[in-house]
């Protein structure tokens, strides 16, 4: 009786055995199944970190034609050049001496259609001048070149000042969540001429 037991105890452990073993053989076969049907699937696409990509073109300048406005003040435009890119607005960041320049104003260009002005303001104690345009929601993005801004402004006396783009200035898309502007064309302005001469 008892070597039957023990017979049978042995033909249990057996069992066991072998159905683990053969669960463990199943088991790996489906994961290197999956494994390599999985590799027949192509990832999404990404770009690497180390790779640049580059989507600016946009350039701003302020223009060389300045001109005296009916009120006695003088205008020079903000003109814009997309380069192909289609753009949503623009924040136009300008700094100026203000013991040259007085009386400084910034308006819409025609580049784009009925702007919503975004920001518009203007610092006589630090010479300093933030502009933002941009399409009305819902509209279309635009490319082109064009005026996307008028500076007026009063000179005092005769002596070469400028109109320099700042570092904050910017050109949005909606097709990319960074600027794509990639140069300003900043300007000197002489009383004597009444045409900036351009500086990088």
């Amino acid at each position: 009786m008892e070597d039957n037991s023990n017979n049978i105890t042995r033909k249990n452990k057996l069992n066991k055995t072998w159905l683990l073993v053969a669960g463990l053989v199943i088991l790996t076969g489906v994961l290197l199944f999956v494994s390599l049907t999985s590799k027949n699937f192509s990832p999404l696409r990404s770009t690497p970190k180390n790779v640049k990509v580059d989507f600016a073109h946009t350039s701003l300048a302020v223009s060389e034609n300045v001109r005296q406005a009916p009120n006695g003040k003088y205008e020079t435009d903000v003109i814009i050049n997309t380069n192909g890119d289609n753009i949503s607005g623009a924040q136009i960041e300008l700094s100026f001496d203000p013991k040259a320049l007085t009386n400084i104003d910034i308006k819409p260009g025609t580049f784009i259609d009925n702007p919503t002005v975004l920001i518009k303001t203007i610092d006589t104690k630090t010479g300093t001048v933030r502009y933002a345009v941009a399409i009305k929601p819902g509209d279309k993005m635009i490319k082109g070149e064009g005026i996307v801004a008028v500076i007026s402004f009063t000179k005092i006396g005769t002596t070469s000042t400028y109109i320099n783009f700042l570092p904050q200035s910017q050109v949005s898309t909606t097709d990319h969540n960074q600027s794509v502007l990639r140069e300003t064309v900043s300007a000197i302005i002489d009383k004597v001429s009444l045409t900036p001469k351009y500086q990088n």
